[in-house]
């Protein structure tokens, strides 16, 4: 298995730099070395080879991103031959470091440039320069040529091997019929195929690691990765008989190439490269060199696409498709989520007799809209090349033109204009009554390169929340992980409320997070940087749930493991709900950090018991609950034999503890001696003085026993007292 992290390194800044011309120069005149190729194939072998038991904890900056060995790739493809003569293990080691220090130098001139930016101004400068002026060197250094390159070239790929092909199947299931007619591609071969090679490769790699095994012994790095076309057909043919030795060879005639075949324009990171659609080396007498099996599995994904748009007959049908089949993949996802009755695909937005817009996609869950805008916009060549003005108009398209069309459909539905919206079908839908928040998703047949970095530095200030820019990929772990519609709409609205706050480099990090602690912010924190490791939890845990690797070890896993069935009990209450304002009280309860449920929990449990003994005495609790010990929110809960008396005196004590507590949320619970909730009440008006407020607050406290303690939110270590 192999999987590239990003590979932002520890900064360790040089006073000089060589000129990255020179370092590239270097580059290639190392791969022309006698015998370099054995050198590579024994970097793939100890960085790309893992072992599955600890996929979560492998240090990915002490190995070569995958996008470092396509580029070491690259530069020998340009030679029409390579020297293929056996070296020893020791110029193999020298070769080796060699590769890694240069490599590390090519990285560290793509830093300088950026820590340069950085520093060009003093703090007092800095500290002189307007709100609009920072923002505009801000934009500046994050756009650059450099930043851009850097982010894209070193960044993570955005993807899981094992997602690539069902994911084709369904995007060019349109397509099939040119496909079939203009080559010889069939997805599911390709996927066997695919399996196969990395069985073989496996294989031999783990024979290769049998001391005791004179075999083995005798085996090298490069015959893990090598392969004669006959010894692959009998593999293939053995896992399926259906496959031929043609399927085969054309398969390895699509996506190989020799050396030579470069393009002349490829040289340096950003360039295109012929290996990105043909990443398999052709030695010669049908033997084959897989250097990159992830560059493999993108390049089965993406080459239907760039085919089709080679024939300009046949273009504007393949870019037609492309757009409707990713908004009918993402409805897919949504309908699994939201449920059917709940999704909605092509509605259209009317105001009076003209269209105002379109809505792609649309989940519902009580007052909570999830809106997808899909957008099938790569990023070009010029722009991975560093043209920035390639990268903002790039951006533009991908980006910010579905968002503008989200901030579109938002503002009408959130606003008091008269509309109706109508479906592909032309029947009308009816939202529920009260909606009260939507959240815009851009949605991208194939994950974007560098999107966050992007995101932070094009996209124009507004006074709304953002839109969350995500692949198909990134969709399906999303509904591998959410199959509760709160559940999902929660991460989207923790992802997007905390944007300029919690900084990663791709979505991977961000959910892995937030399923394992939760997407907020730590005490005392206003920014939260998380690292490229945290995304390794997902790894380990999604290839044990779709390839069935190993389960994690504890310490490894993905869930947090806690559990509170009374909790658990009253968000199904909650949900039953016939009010849409259900989704606030969730979202309310799933901010909570579990200790501070555990103690209001156990506070409730106490309160029924003391009802209980007490037959017809109302009992009841308030705990405010405070975020970096400043108001926040809080719950009352009350008990009694009366129901009636409860329902009215709820109202009364939350009202009043919600405005001592100066919070701007407060949940109300009103249940029976024996602890069913009958009645919830919640308020979510920001909190404001009023004169009538304080004299009800001061008569209350005259009145009244007792007294309520803080829960700090984030760090608890006081219980509810009522």
């Amino acid at each position: 298995m192999s999987k590239s992290r990003n590979k932002h390194k520890k900064s360790h800044k040089a006073p000089e730099r060589r000129p990255r011309e020179d370092v590239i120069s270097d580059i290639k005149l190392l791969i022309a070395t006698k015998g370099y190729i054995y050198a590579l194939a024994e970097i793939i072998s100890r960085d790309f080879f893992v072992d599955i038991k600890n996929v979560a904890n492998i240090e990915w900056r002490e190995r070569l991103h995958s996008n470092e060995v396509a580029l070491v790739v690259g530069l020998m493809l340009k030679n029409k031959s390579t020297n293929s003569d056996e070296i020893g293990e020791e110029q193999i080691e020298e070769a080796i470091g060699h590769t890694r220090r240069l490599l590390d130098e090519l990285h560290g001139t793509y830093m300088y440039e950026f820590g340069n930016a950085l520093m060009k101004h003093t703090p007092e400068q800095i500290a002189a320069l307007s709100d609009e002026e920072k923002q505009k060197e801000f934009r500046e250094t994050f756009s650059s040529k450099e930043t851009i390159v850097e982010s894209t070239f070193y960044g993570d790929l955005g993807f899981y091997d094992v997602q690539t092909f069902e994911m084709a199947e369904k995007l060019y299931a349109p397509d099939q019929a040119w496909i079939d007619e203009h080559t010889q591609f069939s997805v599911p071969k390709a996927k066997t195929i695919f399996y196969v090679l990395k069985d073989m490769f496996n294989r031999m790699h783990f024979a290769r690691s049998m001391p005791d095994d004179d075999e083995a012994k005798s085996l090298r790095a490069i015959d893990e990765l090598t392969f004669p076309l006959d010894l692959i057909v009998t593999a293939v043919h053995t896992a399926d008989k259906s496959i031929t030795k043609e399927d085969v060879k054309a398969f390895l005639d699509l996506f190989s190439c020799a050396f030579g075949d470069q393009l002349e324009t490829f040289n340096e990171p950003g360039n295109e490269s012929i290996s990105t659609y043909k990443p398999i080396i052709r030695f010669g007498y049908d033997i084959y060199f897989f250097p990159n099996t992830m560059a493999l599995a993108s390049a089965i994904y993406k080459s239907p696409l760039y085919w089709m748009r080679q024939d300009e007959q046949y273009i504007n049908t393949a870019n037609k498709h492309i757009g409707e089949v990713t908004e009918d993949i993402t409805y897919d996802y949504f309908k699994g989520i939201f449920g059917e009755a709940n999704t909605y695909e092509a509605v259209k937005i009317i105001k009076g007799k003209n269209t105002s817009t379109d809505i792609d996609v649309m989940g519902i869950i009580g007052n909570t809209i999830v809106i997808a805008q899909n957008k099938s916009k790569k990023m070009t060549a010029a722009a991975l090349n560093g043209d920035t003005e390639a990268i903002r108009s790039d951006f533009q398209k991908a980006v910010i033109d579905p968002y503008e069309q989200g901030i579109k459909v938002r503002d009408i539905l959130l606003g008091g204009e008269q509309y109706k919206l109508v479906d592909k079908a032309g029947k009308q839908i009816t939202l529920p009554d009260g909606i009260e928040h939507a959240y815009i998703l851009c949605v991208s047949n194939e994950p974007y390169p560098a999107v966050m970095t992007q995101m932070r530095s094009l996209l124009p200030n507004v006074d709304q929340l953002p839109p969350m820019q995500i692949s198909l990929f990134d969709l399906d772990l999303m509904a591998e992980y959410f199959k509760d519609p709160y559940e999902f709409a929660f991460y989207i609205k923790q992802r997007l409320e905390n944007h300029e706050g919690i900084i990663a480099t791709n979505e991977i990090i961000h959910l892995a997070y937030h399923l394992r602690n939760g997407l907020f912010m730590p005490k005392g924190a206003n920014m939260m940087s998380l690292d490229q490791s945290v995304g390794q939890y997902i790894d380990a845990d999604y290839y044990h749930r779709k390839m069935g690797t190993p389960k994690p070890d504890e310490k490894d896993a993905l869930f947090d493991p806690w559990q509170n069935e009374d909790y658990k009990k009253l968000v199904d209450t909650v949900k039953q709900l016939d009010d849409p304002a259900m989704t606030d009280i969730i979202f309310f309860l799933m901010t909570i950090p579990h200790t501070i449920v555990d103690a209001i929990m156990r506070q409730i449990k106490k309160t029924n018991e003391q009802a209980t003994k007490d037959g017809a005495k109302l009992h009841d609790f308030s705990a405010p609950i405070t975020n970096n010990e400043q108001p926040w929110g809080g719950i009352t809960y009350m008990t009694g034999q009366n129901g009636r008396e409860v329902v009215s005196k709820l109202g009364v004590v939350s009202s009043i503890n919600k405005y001592r507590a100066r919070a701007g949320v407060w949940l109300a619970l009103g249940a029976d001696n024996a602890g069913n909730i009958g009645c919830i009440a919640f308020n979510n008006n920001p909190w404001a003085q009023t004169k009538d407020m304080d004299e009800a607050l001061g008569l209350w406290a005259k009145n009244t026993k007792g007294h309520v303690e803080r829960i700090e939110y984030g760090n608890p270590s006081v219980e509810p007292v009522s």
